[in-house]
């Protein structure tokens, strides 16, 4: 029943005749405008009306419920208090402390190894990067062992 009230405003002649409605609306206050010979004073356009401000917040931006901002900061609240305080630690919890550990580990030994091709094609001592890079698969090899555990 619903269908009967709403598709009758999208058939195909309804849709070209508003169209064409529209376009002879839009040639009338064209040609009302047009044959008016005094000027539009700005003062009582909508122009005039227009604030600065508009532009870059929109029109509406003071028109927010007065409540927004409570209950913004109610809800940041509860959530805070659940996820910092109320729930309880898991698998994930720990498991993200590992790769919290491990993924500088990664990034700094990718460095390294660009550094040191760098340094060999300058032909320049790559004695300290070399030895970095060793402390750090020595530490990853540790935190691999943690995460088998």
């Amino acid at each position: 029943m619903y269908f009967r009230f709403v598709f009758p405003l999208f058939r195909r002649n309804s849709l070209i005749q508003n169209a064409v409605r529209s376009q002879r609306r839009t040639l009338k206050t064209v040609q009302e405008s047009e044959l008016k010979d005094e000027p539009i004073k700005f003062s009582t356009s909508e122009a005039g009306q227009w604030k600065a401000a508009y532009t870059a917040r929109g029109k509406d931006y003071y028109s927010t419920p007065k409540v927004q901002p409570l209950v913004v900061v109610t809800s940041l609240t509860a959530f805070m208090i659940y996820f910092c305080i109320l729930r309880e630690e898991n698998d994930l919890d720990d498991w993200l402390r590992v790769v919290e550990k491990d993924i500088p580990y990664k990034l700094e030994e990718a460095e390294l190894r660009a550094k040191i091709d760098n340094a060999r094609q300058q032909r320049t001592d790559t004695s300290y990067y070399e030895k970095r890079l060793e402390e750090i698969v020595a530490i990853r090899g540790k935190l691999d062992a943690l995460k088998e555990k």
